[in-house]
């Protein structure tokens, strides 16, 4: 049990480990409220690759678990700094619209 905890938590590292979260801005024109309607959404996108090793000993599989590690914060703080951006963002783009758009 405790092997195949450890493979699936190396899985899941190496597959976000190359990517980051981070907010996209949308803006479409209402024609019915006449006003600029904005959104934020979150994407995941790709930055990096681990770097291959020409080696056979314990350096090379320190290196790889701090890539890992590195990558999971990484992805993690990302995650967590984009979205709350979101959040803020698109509560003041509905209170915004909510203010100049009541139907």
């Amino acid at each position: 049990m405790r092997i195949s905890i450890f493979f699936l938590s190396v899985f899941l590292s190496l597959i976000l480990s190359s990517c980051v979260v981070k907010p996209t801005f949308k803006s479409d024109y209402d024609q019915d409220c006449q006003m600029l309607k904005r959104e934020v959404k979150l994407s995941v996108e790709q930055v990096g690759h681990f770097q291959s090793w020409h080696c056979s000993n314990e350096e090379c599989l320190s290196q790889f678990l701090i890539q890992v590690v590195g990558a999971t914060i990484i992805f993690s703080t990302t995650a967590v700094i984009s979205g709350s951006i979101a959040v803020v963002g698109n509560t003041l783009y509905w209170v915004d619209e909510q203010g100049e758009c009541s139907d």
